[in-house]
């Protein structure tokens, strides 16, 4: 995993870590570093004319802890390289409760 993948990574790690009454998660974890590694991936450089893509599609049942394990280390990436993270979501009420 590169340096950025790593940092995202250890984010989440610290996350969880921070949490005294936090339950981990394996799905979760193993989704974390899918997201750490497929943001470390992609070109960000808008100049470059055939970028780099990078994609992940995650598919898990309610309570593995998708809204942690993917925000965390896109967010972490995002800020390690000075880049935005447009986080999508299915109902109004999962986007509220991430704001």
């Amino acid at each position: 995993m590169s340096e950025v993948g790593r940092i995202a990574f250890d984010a989440y790690e610290a996350v969880v870590a921070a949490s005294s009454d936090f339950a981990p998660r394996l799905g979760q974890r193993q989704m974390a570093k899918l997201v750490a590694s497929v943001m470390a991936r992609g070109t960000l450089d808008r100049a470059e004319p055939e970028p780099d893509r990078a994609i992940a599609v995650i598919d898990a049942g309610t309570g593995v802890g998708k809204s942690l394990g993917a925000c965390v280390p896109a967010i972490a990436a995002a800020l390690e390289r000075k880049a935005r993270v447009l986080i999508s979501t299915a109902t109004v009420n999962l986007q509220e409760q991430l704001i």
